[in-house]
């Protein structure tokens, strides 16, 4: 069982991508806005282990919230794995970027 949290998707998708997750029994936690992800991980005492984010009307957003999770998880060890899902191309520097960070970028349609 994975704990995973869903940050920045609007709440119909968020809610269909939860409940597909927890049938497949992980743990889920919904964070309506992006800016709010590090603090969920923060309080749950950094025991997150996957981190899915929408980055289609915020790519500035979703770096500085890989950046910040990135340094919450600074000297642990143990780092939970970061996932971008973006149906807008944002070029190939956003890509670079998240990737600088640990993050991986699937475009959807």
């Amino acid at each position: 069982m994975a704990r995973i949290l869903i940050g920045g998707f609007d709440a119909s998708t968020a809610a269909q991508l939860a409940s597909q997750l927890q049938a497949g029994r992980h743990d889920v936690q919904i964070c309506e806005a992006i800016h709010d992800c590090g603090r969920s991980i923060a309080d749950s005492g950094a025991a997150i282990d996957l981190v899915v984010v929408d980055g289609t009307a915020s790519p500035g957003l979703v770096e500085k919230c890989f950046k910040g999770i990135a340094d919450l998880y600074a000297g642990r060890g143990r780092r939970a794995m970061l996932l971008c899902v973006s149906r807008v191309y944002h070029g190939p520097r956003f890509e670079i970027d998240l990737e600088n960070e640990g993050a991986r970028l699937v475009y959807v349609h």
